[in-house]
């Protein structure tokens, strides 16, 4: 059976989270966004309410929060603005996992900006790496882990740049390239710990894709209620409002399937649920942003930054794609799949 219950402690961080996203980050979402980067103070007041070191050891000054808070906590920061929580945390998702190893924890108690990243792109042969990030969303790295199918590696002091152009979304966490051209590469660990930092990852984009959802449905149905049309709101007339309830259960099936997949842990069920969150956030974005019609493209509304945000989101770690394929992979490979002769 899987406890979703939360403590009193767990619940006083779950109302911490809501209000600082309300007080501190969506009135300047638009203004940090802008800027390319979250101001200095932010960063050190969302660091004191712990918010960015929620699943690690308290050995390492984290919290050790079981991870179905952690994607509860993480859904309600990306509801008032999606980018920060990678824009605030230096170390960004996986690190938890990392944390299992010395050397990961090392890299943890430096406390510098750093990023994990799918070595998609990248060979890493004899403890070299060679390849290409074209984007990852960090105003800079000192230090880069890549995760394949075969292990997990440390490069430090990446070679990167600005990315030339805007990216798409998530703007307020800035954005580089990297370019490794036979940087040395640690090993971190094996195929189990690159499960792991993996499942970690899409479990932390699974939170904020459905944050973003989330804050995109409630605008586009608090719009839909307000906007009048042949005399009455446009939400009460059957094709806006068929696709808002759905939606709506969309969301809600996610978040139970997501956090279920978050409390027993396994990668691939956490494969499975990261695939599925990231189809429903985008068409629950897409469907918002149809629901105000013209203005759903305007500034003026949040809705147009939510699809931006949830489209780069939706991007990261491999992306759905390698999601899907995890996820068909443990099926194919158990004894009860489809065709099995026994």
């Amino acid at each position: 059976m899987i406890d979703f219950q939360v403590t009193e402690e767990e619940e006083g961080l779950l109302s911490t989270a809501a209000r600082f996203g309300e007080e501190r980050l969506r009135p300047a979402e638009r203004p940090h966004e802008e800027a390319r980067r979250y101001p200095e103070a932010l960063v050190h007041e969302y660091r004191e309410l712990g918010l960015g070191t929620l699943g690690l050891p308290e050995a390492l000054g984290g919290a050790a929060l079981a991870a179905p808070v952690q994607v509860a906590v993480r859904s309600e920061l990306a509801a008032a603005d999606p980018a920060a929580p990678l824009g605030l945390d230096p170390l960004g998702p996986g690190c938890v996992a990392l944390a299992s190893t010395p050397a990961g924890r090392a890299l943890i108690a430096e406390a510098r900006e750093g990023a994990v990243a799918v070595a998609e792109g990248i060979r890493v042969e004899g403890g070299r790496a060679r390849g290409r990030v074209g984007w990852l969303p960090r105003g800079g790295l000192h230090w880069l882990v890549l995760a394949d199918d075969r292990g997990v590696y440390r490069v430090d002091a990446p070679r990167w740049a600005p990315v030339a152009a805007r990216p798409c979304g998530l703007r307020a966490c800035g954005g580089v390239e990297v370019v490794l051209e036979d940087a040395p590469a640690e090993s971190l660990g094996g195929a189990d710990l690159a499960r792991q930092v993996l499942a970690e990852c899409r479990l932390y984009a699974g939170a904020l894709l459905l944050g973003a959802a989330r804050d995109a449905h409630a605008a586009a149905a608090r719009y839909t209620q307000e906007r009048v049309a042949f005399g009455r709101p446009i939400a009460h007339h059957q094709g806006l409002a068929f696709q808002l309830a759905d939606a709506a259960t969309d969301l809600e099936a996610a978040r139970l399937l997501l956090e279920a997949a978050a409390s027993r842990g396994h990668a691939a069920e956490v494969a499975g649920a990261h695939a599925y969150v990231t189809e429903v956030a985008l068409r629950v974005v897409e469907r918002s942003v149809q629901a105000l019609g013209g203005h759903g493209y305007l500034q003026d509304h949040r809705v147009e930054k939510r699809m931006r945000d949830v489209r780069s989101l939706a991007s990261l770690w491999g992306g759905a794609v390698l999601s899907e394929r995890d996820a068909a992979l443990s099926v194919l490979d158990a004894p009860e799949a489809v065709g099995d002769a026994s």
